[in-house]
């Protein structure tokens, strides 16, 4: 899907096979692509998962990229029968993994490292759609978001229309964060078969088992561009839920709901009171970090100027079988473009402290917030 939800095919060219690839026995198809649009845009971020078939047989998804810059369409094919394996993977209770340790002063600072670039074969970089965002809380977040291999692009509100069905070459979200705030990474479906559907060709986080939700996503526009081109996209409709997360590709199953976090708050200013609310997928690692960053960009959203003055807020953390925890704090600052970030990320950490567990799946949890922002340092 090149816009909107219209699936266009293009053409390939075999160049050969990279055999043991991905692994032992684990090989790449690599092919040069083929076309007027897809010779100007070259390898789209947000094709991974793109149902590649020769004499109407699927042979795979395409799902690598070369080196930015390349002066040829050259790809990577996951094969199908490597992909098809995720779909017969035993049930796990989801998700279920040790979280990694997140550098949260970094996250605070805003600098996080970048990865370094690669000459060989990578997966197709996600789009990563930030929906209501405001550009400085975006530009904050960018470098953790491009750390953690995302390809932040400012994004639309999930819209409210009727879903029209996953099919193969459909474009595919998986979100993160819906509400008042709307973070959904962008990828394409391989194949639907009885309800199940297989997309990317490439791990998302390389999570294994996962609970998200799966929507469908219009394309807004394909953005060309020599360094690397991307899709702009605005996620659909809610259709499924996503449940592995794999090497060879992501599955889910249509018609299922996954459950998330509610996060609800109010801030008070001189200017009235304002309401938000969102909800967060559940990830081990994820989720503190994306709380932290839908939360900092409902503050800053709803000021005029919230970079002088004093803000207290209080935050109630809520888990199943726990008592209540209550995060109270006073940040004043007369410059400083954090300032409603930083209590952001105070309530995102109360919440890792819980969440960061490795005696089983994270607890049921949902977070209020009341700030109040005052003019004066």
């Amino acid at each position: 899907v090149f816009e909107g939800d219209t699936i266009e095919p293009f053409e390939f060219v075999v160049k050969g096979v990279m055999h043991d690839f991905l692994g032992p026995k684990r090989d790449l198809v690599l092919v040069r692509l083929v076309g007027e649009k897809v010779e100007f845009t070259g390898v789209v971020a947000g094709m991974s998962g793109s149902p590649c078939s020769i004499d109407g047989k699927l042979i795979g998804a395409l799902a690598y990229s070369f080196a930015n810059f390349a002066k040829e369409p050259i790809a990577g094919i996951t094969p199908i029968a490597d992909m098809l394996e995720v779909l017969d993977l035993p049930a796990e209770k989801r998700p279920w993994r040790i979280a990694a340790q997140s550098d949260w002063d970094s996250m605070k600072t805003g600098a996080s490292p970048k990865l370094a670039e690669s000459s060989g074969p990578r997966p197709i970089q996600t789009p990563l759609s930030l929906g209501g965002f405001v550009p400085q809380v975006r530009a904050h977040f960018e470098p953790w978001l491009e750390s953690m291999g995302f390809f932040p692009v400012a994004g639309g509100g999930a819209g409210d229309v009727a879903p029209k069905g996953l099919q193969p070459g459909s474009a595919v979200a998986a979100v993160l964060v819906r509400g008042d705030v709307d973070i959904a990474a962008t990828g394409t479906v391989t194949t639907v078969d009885n309800g199940r559907v297989l997309a990317f060709g490439h791990p998302f986080l390389g999570a294994g088992a996962v609970s998200m939700p799966m929507a469908e996503e219009p394309i807004l526009n394909t953005m060309a561009s020599q360094q690397r081109s991307f899709k702009m996209s605005s996620p659909g409709p809610t259709v499924g839920e996503l449940t592995e997360d794999r090497l060879t590709a992501i599955a889910g199953t249509l018609g299922a709901s996954p459950t998330m976090i509610p996060v609800r708050g109010e801030l008070i200013t001189a200017g009235g009171k304002k309401t938000f609310k969102f909800e967060v997928a559940r990830d081990p690692v994820m989720t503190p970090r994306l709380v932290a960053m839908a939360l900092a960009n409902s503050l800053v959203g709803n000021v005029s100027s919230g970079d002088r003055g004093t803000v207290r807020f209080h935050a109630t953390v809520r888990a199943k079988g726990l008592d209540p925890i209550e995060v109270e704090s006073v940040f004043a600052a007369e410059r400083d473009s954090g300032l409603l970030v930083n209590a952001a990320i105070e309530v995102a950490q109360t919440l890792a402290t819980l969440w960061d567990t490795p005696l089983g799946s994270p607890p049921d949890v949902s977070i209020d917030l009341t700030a109040t922002l005052d003019p004066e340092p």
